[in-house]
């Protein structure tokens, strides 16, 4: 069984990266810059990937607080 994963970025990386899961048979789900639907869609995730800039881990690492 595959593992769900959690696209935490939506830009040209995070959308790549969701587009190829699903494709090679992955459950995934894609989240932009929403901190609720960010730490909903981290908790539902069993792998969560960071597809974010530099400058924004801190902020987003922070909006995930307990979820993963």
């Amino acid at each position: 069984m595959t593992p769900k994963v959690a696209v935490v970025g939506k830009g040209n990386v995070g959308g790549a990266l969701a587009r190829g899961l699903e494709r090679a048979g992955y459950a995934v789900r894609a989240v932009g810059n929403d901190a609720a639907a960010v730490r909903d869609t981290a908790t539902w995730g069993e792998v969560v990937i960071l597809a974010v800039t530099y400058p924004a881990i801190d902020a987003v690492l922070a909006e995930l607080g307990s979820a993963i």
